[in-house]
């Protein structure tokens, strides 16, 4: 099941990626996107994340401005962080960084529990 999640989630970011026009300037948007609309308990933090993005691309504009460069690549280094750790732990590999680890850890941990 978690090996089909992330076919689908690959398929699904190359499909979205080809496209000529381009809806967001980086894909790490895409796959929160593709998070956010899962069935994954991590759904509901990937949504919000991907809500949270797309609002300050929404500000930032079409300007290609040393501002907007400097805050789009913060935004990327830190959306790779959420999807990397998504992807290990659908794939039961080693999530890092540890705060990630623990997130989905309680995360998945509670579901189970209840």
């Amino acid at each position: 099941m978690k090996k089909y999640l992330f076919i689908c989630i690959t398929v699904n970011r190359c499909l979205l990626t080809r496209g000529q026009d381009a809806r967001y300037p980086f894909k790490q948007l895409y796959e929160l996107g593709s998070i956010g609309n899962s069935n994954s308990p991590a759904r509901y933090f990937g949504n919000l994340y991907f809500h949270f993005l797309e609002s300050i691309e929404n500000q930032l504009g079409p300007t290609d401005s040393l501002k907007t460069n400097l805050v789009r690549r913060f935004e990327k280094i830190f959306a790779q962080f959420y999807v990397d750790a998504y992807i290990a732990h659908q794939n039961d590999q080693s999530i890092t960084p540890s705060e990630w680890k623990a997130y989905f850890f309680k995360l998945f941990s509670s579901i189970y529990t209840i």
